[in-house]
């Protein structure tokens, strides 16, 4: 997965310390980073509460992410909310957090901070109802960000596409290879028959992602096309009551 972006004014010999800052002083005053904190700060509310013999992480886990279980049948429609800010470990945690501080805030500014939002709500709406259809009637636990990560990617794929990133933190690339790459790899962890249903987010959120960003080219088709039918439907049956209104010939 695209896990570091090189800053674009960054010279090779600026070292890792001088990267870092730049993508500390680019995040600044940014949503991203105020997204970081709602997430970090969830983490360590449940980390504590299972800490300290309160609520067990993984009741926690069963009782704020999504399952068709826990929407059908105990009716917690606060899954729909919650389930993006509960992460499997620190791990999962790290890696989203990790995309959002790197690449959230050079998204922000291309988008502009309005269509940035709608962006990761799509992309998040999508990879949490994407994984509860294909999982309807089971058990899967759906939990994480990983929409909000994909829709990143998408904006990486949109906006940079031949900037070059770090695949892995080993392999230098550019976006536009890194990230099919990472969708390819996403499709065959999910056609594995042992593999959950929730694997499938990233896919849904990025689907999501690359219809809104690339709405301006598909979508004035599609507006033209229903147009079209539309105004055939209406001459068939403007055809149509003329035929029925003209008196027949004995």
């Amino acid at each position: 997965m695209p896990e570091m972006i090189e800053p674009p004014d960054a010279r090779p010999q600026a070292g890792f310390n001088a990267t870092m800052r730049h993508f500390w002083d680019q995040s600044r005053g940014s949503l991203s980073l105020r997204m970081i904190y709602v997430f970090l700060g969830f983490f360590l509310f449940l980390w504590l509460l299972d800490l300290f013999g309160i609520a067990n992480r993984d009741s926690s886990c069963i009782l704020l992410g999504l399952s068709y279980k826990g929407i059908f049948h105990y009716g917690r429609l606060h899954q729909f909310l919650t389930a993006p800010l509960v992460h499997a470990g620190i791990a999962h945690l790290l890696f989203n957090m990790l995309a959002l501080w790197v690449i959230g805030p050079l998204i922000e500014r291309s988008l502009g901070r309005k269509r940035y939002i709608v962006l990761l709500l799509l992309s998040t709406a999508c990879s949490t109802l994407g994984p509860l259809l294909l999982d309807w009637g089971r058990g899967t636990t759906i939990m994480g960000c990983s929409g909000v990560t994909s829709g990143l990617f998408m904006g990486l794929l949109f906006y940079y596409p031949d900037h070059q990133i770090y695949f892995w933190f080993v392999v230098r690339m550019k976006v536009k290879y890194a990230v099919w790459i990472f969708l390819a790899m996403q499709l065959y962890i999910l056609m594995s028959p042992e593999a959950p249903a929730a694997h499938s987010a990233p896919l849904f959120g990025a689907a999501a992602a690359l219809a809104y960003l690339f709405r301006g080219r598909w979508l004035p088709k599609l507006t033209r096309e229903i147009r079209g039918l539309a105004e055939r439907w209406r001459r068939y049956r403007r055809a149509q009551a003329r035929e029925r209104s003209t008196p027949r010939q004995p």
